[in-house]
């Protein structure tokens, strides 16, 4: 198991957690000019950082795909389609891929607010099951 690719997602974790402390901090001074604009930045925090965990994670199923497909073929334009064959090739049990499945359908309902919606998914739960697919790249 190599803990390489995870190493992307948590990086996108403490950038999280790190412009959440300082946004609450400054949010904790009303009298600042751009007090509501923060206000307004903070509750779409973890939206935003969903959105670029989950980008990471498909570059690296992109990237990992595009170098170890036994067939040769072109890695999936979507991103179901990406972990579904990825899974696939890994031989991943399907909780894994399912839950990675579930994250993705959240990201969707989070980026797409006109969609389908889905029950909420905190950031550190969808870290946690994209993590677990990727250490399971070799």
């Amino acid at each position: 198991m190599s803990h390489t690719h995870v190493r992307r997602l948590v990086a996108v974790g403490e950038d999280f957690l790190a412009v959440r402390q300082a946004v609450d901090q400054s949010l904790s001074d009303p009298s600042l000019p751009s007090h509501a604009r923060l206000t307004r930045a903070a509750r779409g925090l973890e939206a935003t950082y969903l959105a670029r965990l989950f980008s990471e994670f498909e570059g690296t199923l992109r990237a990992y795909l595009t170098a170890n497909d036994p067939q040769g073929r072109p890695p999936p334009k979507s991103a179901y389609g990406l972990i579904n064959r990825t899974a696939a090739l890994l031989r991943l049990p399907n909780d894994i891929r399912d839950g990675v499945q579930q994250a993705r359908e959240y990201r969707n309902a989070v980026v797409h607010p006109d969609g389908p919606a889905y029950a909420a998914l905190p950031f550190s739960e969808a870290r946690s099951l994209l993590s677990k697919f990727l250490a399971r790249l070799p």
